[in-house]
């Protein structure tokens, strides 16, 4: 999780990026851009934020789930 200035929306957001395992392998998975944490448990938690592409926003929410 991290914040950037974002000019287009005139402020600092705060994003999470889900990098890939492997540090060659390219980010297939947008960030989730103004991120909240819904519910955290024993084996994951729930993430809700906008995903960003092609210029649109579309509003996701992530299970995010650990071994």
């Amino acid at each position: 999780m991290a914040s950037i200035r974002r000019e287009d929306l005139h402020r600092v957001v705060e994003y999470l990026c889900i990098p890939r395992r492997q540090a060659n392998d390219p980010d297939v998975i947008p960030p989730l851009w103004e991120p909240h944490l819904l519910t955290f448990g024993g084996q994951g938690m729930i993430v809700v934020g906008f995903e960003e592409i092609d210029g649109s926003h579309y509003y996701q929410g992530w299970y995010v789930r650990w071994n």
